[in-house]
């Protein structure tokens, strides 16, 4: 089984809230790592996170998401550290501390700036780093501002092929606006790519429309 079965399986799990198979199914992640691998270990970290939020150890997350922003910066990649910025902050949103969070999407956007990236690439990072900083408005009350950026997110990720960006952005525009369109291009979207999860929460969001 290679690493990537592995991290699916990993994710599979995840979902479906069988935590005690998602854990050692990363710590066969981590068992199988050449001790030099360093990118190896920080996709691994990278999971690790989002097992401890799922299992609310979020001290655990923000200590993980650290060592992922250290090794970035001791290999000097700045793209790693772009990612590992942007789990502190999903860390930090899950902790409910919204500013904090935004500090790190802060941060995040000014790397993203600094990347060698293809205007393709550069689009998807915008747009994925500008939804969460358009939703953290969101969560904090600025709907005015937050409607604006998720605007301007969504426009970047209809120009690249991510299909989870654009319905992301589609859905974080139907919460803030509550408008049922938007929910309705979010579900077809994740329809389209077969994500059951995605398709879900936008089916419990439209429930809760006024």
């Amino acid at each position: 089984m290679t690493d990537m079965d592995k991290t699916a399986l990993f994710f599979e799990a995840l979902d479906d809230n069988r935590l005690e198979e998602a854990e050692a199914l990363l710590a066969k992640l981590y068992d199988d790592l050449d001790k030099t691998d360093y990118s190896g270990q920080f996709w691994a970290n990278n999971n690790r996170i989002y097992l401890s939020v799922k299992k609310a150890q979020l001290q655990e997350a923000r200590q993980t998401g650290q060592d992922n922003v250290r090794l970035a910066e001791k290999l000097g990649d700045l793209e790693m550290k772009h990612i590992a910025l942007h789990q502190l902050a999903y860390v930090e949103r899950e902790a409910k501390d919204y500013p904090k969070a935004l500090d790190y999407i802060v941060q995040e956007q000014a790397l993203i700036a600094q990347l060698d990236l293809d205007d393709s690439d550069w689009k998807q990072a915008e747009s994925i780093a500008g939804y969460e900083d358009a939703y953290l408005h969101f969560l904090m009350g600025d709907k005015t501002t937050a409607e604006a950026k998720m605007r301007m997110a969504l426009n970047l990720a209809l120009q690249t092929d991510d299909e989870v960006a654009k319905a992301c952005a589609y859905r974080g525009l139907g919460e803030i606006t509550q408008e049922l369109s938007y929910f309705q291009k979010a579900k077809d979207l994740f329809l389209a790519i077969g994500d059951t999860v995605g398709v879900a929460e936008v089916e419990k969001l439209i429930t809760q429309l006024k």
